[in-house]
């Protein structure tokens, strides 16, 4: 088979200059593979360097068209009408090589449809980044980008679901060991220490019983005290190194405890909706979240906590746990620490500048922001909270939802997270928009499409 893309010996870096991929070698004919990992991994690293060139070891045998995860916006139009419109792009572009970031992103059903039928006739070569499993039920070939390194993946998306499980599982046990070990080291350290402050006093009492000089005992003081400061220095220098590697170790694995998500509590709540916006793309439900965040439709929301698509509000220089401290400043570092961890999200990236962290990554810190906000957030409004987000910051995402205690407004045309989120009503953008485009002649048949979505919700 020709190969269409290759590399050899290739090395990805974040902006920061943090190692993500390093040693990269791979060919690609006309095949179809997905690119799997979590948030931060670098697959839009890889995929911009696919498609510049940029990498070391590159060559290619045809044309290479990208469409990037975060698009520009385009008046008058949804983000999933740009994303469609760039799509349609690269299947007439006539490219050998499609290399598409989160394609079913704010895409609706008969985009993802679409893009599904397309992607199996094609018949060059494509690298999808991507975590919706509706299109990556399609691939029987996955590129695994992990944090201890690349692989290849051939088999179905549940056995790559079980094979991460797996390799998930292992690696939480390899932390718990290692913590373990850690304790016991420290609590014999400990224990040495006290048996040789024992022995100083002991040894210091029969030196007075035998009369010994106090210039002679001085003298011995001296020389024990220059020796056991040695002795302490060292062994705070072996501690430390390994509380570092216990931290190195935490935040490189997953961080599973049971979720306590601490939501202000202050005081009874007013109930609120938890409600669910639909509709195609090009529908104006973004529109429409504005309008209910300003009190112009639907009941009242109360103080509003919203998080806009790929969070890019939140793009800003200050970290998650800067963020947090900021907002309240009582709150101690190991508090704000705890905050981070109920949300499952790795400490490591509370660390990081927020405008550093991924999409999806973004979202989750800014859901993190909101819960802890004073004063308190009555109604959480998301527009297409899922975009970007890997299948564990997704659950991570249906937990924190169902432990939310206000109200809630989504947009998404995600199902599973509709389903996840306890929605009490849904409400139909398209058939708003045609109500309020004309009244006379559609109000009743908005309210009847609007209860046939509740029906079918």
């Amino acid at each position: 088979m020709r190969s269409l893309l290759e590399v050899r010996g290739g090395r990805i870096e974040s902006p920061s200059g943090r190692v993500l991929v390093q040693s990269l070698s791979l060919s690609l004919g006309a095949e179809r593979v997905a690119l799997v990992g979590r948030n931060g991994v670098g697959k839009t690293l890889l995929l911009e360097a696919l498609a510049s060139g940029e990498i070391a070891g590159y060559r290619r045998g045809g044309a290479v068209h990208h469409v990037p995860q975060l698009l520009p916006t385009a008046p008058g139009l949804g983000g999933g009408e740009v994303r469609r419109a760039r799509l349609l792009e690269a299947a007439w572009s006539g490219a050998d090589v499609l290399l598409l970031d989160e394609p079913t992103a704010e895409l609706d059903a008969d985009g993802v449809a679409w893009l599904r039928a397309f992607l199996r006739g094609f018949r060059g070569a494509a690298v999808v980044a991507s975590h919706d499993r509706r299109l990556l039920a399609d691939f029987g070939a996955f590129f695994w980008i992990r944090e201890a390194g690349c692989r290849a993946f051939v088999g179905s998306l549940d056995e790559l679901d079980a094979e991460a499980e797996r390799e998930r599982v292992e690696g939480e046990a390899r932390y718990a060991a290692e913590l373990a070990r850690l304790a016991d080291e420290e609590e014999h350290t400990l224990h040495v220490a006290r048996r040789k402050a024992r022995k100083k006093l002991y040894g210091r009492c029969r030196e007075l019983d035998r009369g010994t000089p106090r210039g002679r005992l001085n003298e011995k003081r001296g020389q024990a005290q220059v020796s056991h400061g040695k002795l302490a220095r060292l062994r705070e220098e072996r501690i430390s190194a390994r509380r570092a590697l216990g931290l190195a170790a935490r935040r490189g694995l997953a961080v599973e405890l049971p979720l306590v998500l601490h939501a202000p509590g202050d005081g009874p709540r007013a109930p609120r909706p938890r409600t669910l916006v639909v509709g195609p793309n090009g529908s104006g439900k973004t529109t429409l979240l504005g309008r209910m965040m300003r009190g112009e439709v639907g009941p009242p929301l109360g103080a509003v906590g919203h998080v806009d698509q790929a969070a890019r509000a939140f793009h800003v220089d200050g970290s998650l746990l800067e963020i947090l401290r900021d907002a309240d400043p009582e709150l101690s570092l190991a508090s704000a620490a705890e905050r981070v961890v109920a949300h499952r999200l790795p400490l490591a990236l509370a660390e990081r500048p927020m405008r550093s962290l991924s999409p999806g990554e973004r979202v989750r810190a800014a859901l993190v922001v909101l819960f802890q906000r004073r004063p308190r957030v009555e109604t959480l409004v998301l527009d297409e909270p899922t975009f970007g987000l890997d299948l564990f910051g997704q659950r991570a995402l249906f937990e924190a939802l169902r432990a939310w205690p206000g109200g809630l407004v989504i947009a998404t045309h995600d199902d599973e997270l509709a389903r996840a989120s306890g929605i009490d009503d849904v409400v139909d953008a398209s058939a708003l928009r045609r109500a309020a485009e004309h009244p006379s002649r559609h109000t009743l048949a908005g309210r009847r499409d609007e209860g046939e979505t509740r029906r079918s919700s």
